[in-house]
């Protein structure tokens, strides 16, 4: 069964601020750190795409999961989401630039459009992507689909 997902997910900064996802992506500031939330309690296969344009430098981005249904999405408390830093069967990351080391994707650089895809087998009430903006902003969009 097809579980579709929002068209294009919203980024949280930090701070709380939501900025809606759309076909242009969403203009994320240097020094920032955003989070894409995404569910998984009723699609346990997931797939989450994210494209970056040419402007910006990211320093990571970074699966975490939790369980925990009272956890804020742009949650900092040790504990409430956990980074999932496992390739294996369950899952995999696949990019077409930046730098991939297990499930994170880090080093980014200005002048490098590109995207990458987790695929994710979880049980995990919900995850979110943790994006860390480095010295300067640009555009990203995120995107997801899961499978029952």
């Amino acid at each position: 069964m097809q579980i579709p997902l929002s068209k294009y997910l919203p980024f949280v900064s930090a701070a709380g601020a939501k900025l809606e996802g759309g076909s242009a992506g969403s203009a994320l500031v240097n020094g920032t750190t955003y989070y894409v939330g995404f569910g998984g309690e009723e699609a346990p296969f997931l797939d989450i795409h994210f494209q970056w344009d040419a402007v910006i430098i990211i320093t990571s981005v970074e699966v975490e999961l939790s369980c925990n249904p009272d956890a804020a999405l742009n949650s900092v408390v040790l504990g409430e989401w956990v980074k999932t830093n496992l390739v294996s069967a369950s899952a995999a990351l696949e990019a077409s630039s930046g730098t991939v080391t297990a499930l994170t994707l880090s080093a980014i650089a200005g002048g490098t459009m590109g995207g990458a895809i987790w695929h994710l087998i979880t049980g995990s009430k919900r995850g979110r992507l943790k994006v860390v903006v480095a010295g300067t902003g640009g555009s990203c969009k995120a995107m997801g689909h899961g499978k029952a």
